[in-house]
């Protein structure tokens, strides 16, 4: 069981919401960074593979797919960005609502690309060839 010093809940402070774990200790943010950037590493490779093979192999599932990890790249690069902006000496605010503004965009271009290549290919299927 949980003390109740450990427990992240949400602090009322002057009208104004806190949560324990809102601040990064100082050795943390650069180790989070860091970690992003692994992520996104491994991640850039997952969606190549994946984008790759959706190609080559003509599958709108894959190639959806493959969509959906490019919009997560996106978001992590704008965290990236964020997080190197807020180090910056002049703090930018509200700088997370452009940046989720900025993922939700992405996701609803991704959305509409797939709907019209599913219609097309409703309209003229691919021909295949079974046997010899």
């Amino acid at each position: 069981m949980k003390a109740l010093s450990d427990l992240d809940l949400p602090v009322k402070l002057n009208d104004c919401q806190l949560s324990h774990s809102s601040y990064v200790k100082a050795g943390q943010g650069t180790q989070k960074i860091k970690l992003l950037w692994i992520v996104l590493g491994l991640r850039i490779g997952l969606f190549l593979v994946e984008l790759g093979v959706g190609l080559w192999s003509h599958s709108l599932s894959l190639v959806a797919s493959a969509g959906h990890l490019f919009s997560d790249l996106l978001a992590l690069g704008l965290t990236l960005l964020a997080a190197w902006l807020a180090q910056r000496p002049a703090v930018y605010q509200r700088l997370e609502i452009l940046v989720a503004l900025l993922n939700g965009l992405g996701l609803m271009a991704i959305a509409a690309w797939i709907a019209w290549q599913a219609i097309s290919r409703f309209q003229t299927p691919l021909a295949y060839r079974c046997g010899s």
